[in-house]
């Protein structure tokens, strides 16, 4: 039995409350919404309710929106998706490395919203033991983790979703597009932009966390593929012995 949705809202603008829970609601009818102004309350509320997925505001009264991610994450992987007028790359960036999962700018589609945190809610349904397995890599679909050399690397669920999608294409081009509908099941405004920041943090923890290089390539103006051997300058030559196996 599907477990009912619930809704947190952490947001300090009623009229931003109204807007997104009327939005939950006609694509949920049965949803339960909390929401909160404050964002050490909202911090409380995910302890003790629990919710399906939380939305964030960056601008609070009192803590701001990054305080509030990196609360969140130090107890639960409940995903979080952030809200905000703030349209930086800088902010974006550090929004997702503090632990969000995905980042909508207002104002917004009440279509791209729901699509994109029932996108959030799909991906986080993968089954225990679910792995792919390229030349020297290991993807954990379930616990969101890369391994490749005995480094294991914590992937937030985009990322994760990024790397299955380039995976299960070895040796072939992914857009842009076709990217942004495996991630967010459609594309909207912003896509290729929201694309190109994920893929350009993720290779960034790769670098940093693992000390991979050039597993994601770039093809100009097109998109992204794979490469299946770490440490090692681009080639041409790609592996295409993809399995789907438990976790070494």
């Amino acid at each position: 039995m599907t477990k009912p949705k619930s809704a947190l809202i952490i947001e300090d603008n009623e009229d931003i409350v109204q807007a997104v829970s009327l939005a939950f609601q006609i694509r949920w009818p049965s949803i339960t919404i909390f929401s909160t102004a404050s964002g050490e309350e909202g911090v409380l509320k995910v302890e003790d309710n629990n919710p399906s997925f939380v939305i964030v505001d960056l601008n609070l009264t009192d803590i701001n929106g990054f305080e509030v991610i990196k609360e969140i994450r130090t107890f639960s992987k409940v995903p979080v998706i952030v809200l905000s007028i703030k349209n930086s790359e800088a902010d974006i960036v550090r929004a997702l490395e503090l632990g969000a999962d995905d980042y909508i700018l207002k104002p917004f589609h009440q279509l791209e919203l729901t699509s994109r945190v029932n996108a959030q809610l799909r991906h986080g349904e993968v089954g225990e033991g679910e792995c792919l397995i390229l030349g020297d890599y290991s993807l954990d679909l379930a616990e969101r983790v890369l391994s490749v050399d005995n480094q294991s690397i914590s992937l937030t669920r985009i990322e994760s979703i990024v790397l299955e999608t380039l995976f299960n294409r070895a040796g072939h081009v992914v857009s842009h597009t076709a990217l942004a509908e495996q991630i967010w099941g459609d594309t909207h405004p912003n896509t290729v932009r929201n694309v190109r920041i994920h893929i350009k943090r993720l290779r960034n923890k790769l670098e940093k966390k693992g000390g991979i290089l050039y597993l994601i390539q770039t093809k100009q103006g097109v998109g992204y593929s794979v490469q299946t051997k770490p440490l090692t300058p681009p080639n041409l030559s790609i592996l295409k012995n993809i399995d789907t196996n438990s976790c070494r």
